[in-house]
C-alpha cells in the first residue's frame, strides 16, 4: 500500500500531466493553469495588440478564478506584478495573495495562503 504523500503525488502528476486530469481539476477548481496564465500575459503586457474588448473578457475571466480561489495575482488591465514564468503551484492557486507591483523570477514554487507585498518602494 501506498503512503499518502505518495498518492498525493500521483494524483497531482495525473492532474498536471494527462488532459482529462487537468479537464477535471479545471471544472472542480475554477483553475486551469495554462490558460490562465496565458490569458494573464496579454491582460497585463501593454505592447500586447489584443483588441480591448478580448482584454476585458480575459480579465473577467481571471478575476472570476481569483474570486473562486480567494487569490489575487495582482493583475489589472496593461499592468501587473511581473511573473519571469508562471509559477509552480502545487496546491493551487487557493489564498495567494500578490501584490500588484511585485516582480518574481523564474522557477518560483508559491504554496497556498501565502501573501507577497512590496510596501509601496519603487
Amino acid at each position: 500500500m501506498k503512503s499518502g504523500k505518495s498518492r498525493y503525488m500521483d494524483i497531482m502528476k495525473f492532474c498536471q500531466k494527462n488532459v482529462f486530469g487537468r479537464f477535471l481539476q479545471g471544472l472542480v477548481q475554477h483553475y486551469n493553469h495554462d490558460k490562465y496564465w496565458r490569458r494573464r500575459y496579454i491582460v497585463t503586457n501593454p505592447d500586447n495588440t489584443a483588441h480591448i474588448l478580448i482584454k476585458l473578457f480575459y480579465l473577467w475571466y481571471i478575476k472570476r478564478c481569483d474570486a473562486f480561489n480567494n487569490c489575487s495575482f495582482g493583475t489589472n488591465l496593461n499592468s501587473g506584478a511581473f511573473f519571469a514564468e508562471p509559477p509552480c503551484l502545487p496546491h493551487g492557486p487557493n489564498g495567494i495573495i500578490i501584490g500588484h507591483d511585485v516582480s518574481i523570477g523564474a522557477g518560483c514554487i508559491v504554496y497556498q495562503q501565502v501573501t507577497v507585498m512590496q510596501g509601496g518602494v519603487k
